[in-house]
């Protein structure tokens, strides 16, 4: 079993981020990191968490990218994993991009 996550140390803290949920009739919410504001209006009157998943590694990237960790697949809750660009590109090179592939999938943006 791939075990490389415990190795590194995720460097993005909980202090670099904030967020705000809008009215609700809205459904929208707001990101704060790096000194911006990002907003995402939902459709509908429901937030749903793959589309925030995949708003907040927009907003992180390119300096970190947040991956499905596969093995939770099985679970009721889905796992994910924030790391720098550069933590990501160390596993890919010690364990094989088609390994990384394989326990961390990557997430679509647009």
């Amino acid at each position: 079993m791939l075990q490389c996550a415990e190795a590194l140390p995720i460097e993005l803290s909980v202090n670099s981020l904030a967020s705000k949920w809008g009215d609700v009739e809205t459904v929208k919410i707001t990101i704060a990191h790096g000194g911006k504001e990002y907003s995402k209006t939902y459709p509908g009157k429901v937030a749903a968490s793959g589309t925030t998943i995949s708003f907040l590694n927009e907003i992180l990237q390119p300096d970190y990218e947040i991956r499905f960790c596969r093995d939770s697949i099985r679970n009721d809750t889905g796992a994910f994993l924030p790391l720098s660009a550069s933590q990501w590109s160390e596993l890919e090179n010690e364990f094989g991009v088609e390994n990384m592939e394989y326990f961390f999938a990557k997430i679509d943006t647009k």
